[in-house]
Parts: C-alpha cells; structure tokens; sequence
C-alpha cells in the first residue's frame, strides 16, 4: 500500500511540474517553419518540421552562424495556454555595436480558401517587446501564441568570433532564457550584388489601403504629404537592406 501510494504521490507531483512547464514557453524556429496562432507549424511546412529543433545546440541554446555584411534570421515563438501579459526581450550585446538586432512581430491572416491562419506581415517592434495574449489589435479568439521574426545584421567590419545573447520571456512572474550563440565568419558578404532583384511598385494607391486611417483623415492632400513620401522611402529601405531596389514606376 505504502508503495501504491509512493507512485501515485510520484505521478502527481510530475503532472503538476508537466503542467508548470507548459505554462509557458519560448521556441526558436529556423526561418523556412512558421508557426500558426496557436503555436502550431502551419500546414505548408509541415514536410520539414523534423527540423524544428535544427537550430539548437548541446545545450539547448540558439546556435546562429553567419558571415559578415549581412543577415541571420529565424522565428521567435512565444506560447502561452491562457491570457496574460508578456514581455519578450532579444539581446546579442556588442560593444562596438556592429552586431545588431531587428525584432518584427508576425501578424496573421486568415485564409477563406483553407480556413487557416497564417503569418504574413511583418510590424517592427522594440527588442523589448510588451504585450498580451491574445494580441489586441489582431483579434484572433482563442490565441496562445505569437511568433517574432529575428534579424540579426552583422556589419562587415565585425570582429571574428562568438557573441553570446538572450531571448527572455516573462510571464506570470516567472523569466524563460532561452541562450543565443552566434557564430561571425570571416567571409564577407560583397556590397554590391552581381544580380540586382527589381521589386516593381505598379502606382502609390496600395499605401492608402495598407494605412487607411491616415489617408482617411485627409484623403484630397494625403498622396503629396510628408507622410506618404517618408513611407516610400521606408519601404526602399526595407528592399535596400535586402539587397533589392524598390523600382517606383513613373507612371503611377
């Protein structure tokens, strides 16, 4: 009996510390595996989800090798069973600042034709990030996780080496680390590309529709405001950085 007991006592205290671990949780997903609203991989890249954890070390940390002069990117996925605030922060320290990251919060779209979510723009946030689940502004009922795109841009003149971060999660009081290595490579990635990608802009009216509450506020005026061209030359910055022109089409 007193074994019986011992068991059970056992089988108890593991499922109360099971239920502990999944009260929260941090992922890092290599970038060709996007998760869904519910932290789930969505259907397309399921063929390679035996590759989820490709982007672990021994010990269980983020390993990230890359050459100088460009990017290493992967997802951020943060999940949590019921609704409740968090914080998200990302650091790769430099001193030189050579290394740096970009943080972009992932936001979802349902689809008619398969009744799906699936992550699709990209909203630059802080790399400390705040907020809630479900998130707010994208209103998906029932939310449990939020996925991040990681940017991490390594400058041309950056020391060789290994650089050592932190992804950190607090919720409900309690911080997940989740270790960050990063791997910088002697190879440099050459400034000016043997093909140049074309990124074709057939007229200016898809900027009204994507900021809608801006144009609203002033449709006769908006199309020649200092908004409207600071927007333009934020997305050529965005196609630039990824070694893209943004070819504005005179006629439209």
């Amino acid at each position: 009996m007193r074994r019986l007991q011992t068991r059970f006592v056992l089988l108890f205290l593991i499922a109360i510390y099971s239920r502990v671990l999944l009260a929260r949780d941090l992922q890092a997903l290599p970038e060709f595996l996007r998760s869904d609203p519910f932290g789930a991989i969505v259907a397309p890249d399921r063929s390679g989800a035996d590759l989820a954890s490709s982007l672990y070390g021994a010990k269980h940390q983020v390993v990230l090798t890359g050459c100088r002069g460009g990017y290493v990117s992967f997802h951020l996925v943060v999940k949590l069973p019921s609704p409740s605030t968090y914080t998200l922060d990302v650091t790769i320290p430099d001193p030189t600042n050579k290394v740096q990251i970009d943080l972009f919060r992932e936001w979802f779209h349902f689809t008619d034709s398969d009744k799906r979510y699936y992550p699709d723009a990209l909203i630059p946030v802080h790399a400390t990030y705040i907020s809630r689940l479900p998130e707010p502004d994208n209103r998906i009922t029932k939310q449990t996780a939020q996925a991040f795109w990681v940017d991490v841009y390594v400058a041309s003149d950056t020391r060789l080496g290994i650089f050592s971060g932190t992804a950190k999660l607090k919720a409900n009081s309690k911080i997940t680390t989740l270790p960050i290595q990063l791997t910088v490579l002697a190879c440099v990635i050459p400034g000016e590309d043997v093909v140049t990608i074309d990124h074709n802009s057939y007229g200016s009216s898809w900027l009204a529709q994507q900021f809608a509450g801006s144009y609203r506020r002033d449709p006769d005026q908006w199309f020649e405001s200092n908004q409207f061209f600071e927007l333009i030359h934020a997305y050529h910055r965005v196609f630039y950085e990824h070694r893209g022109i943004f070819h504005q089409l005179g006629y439209g």
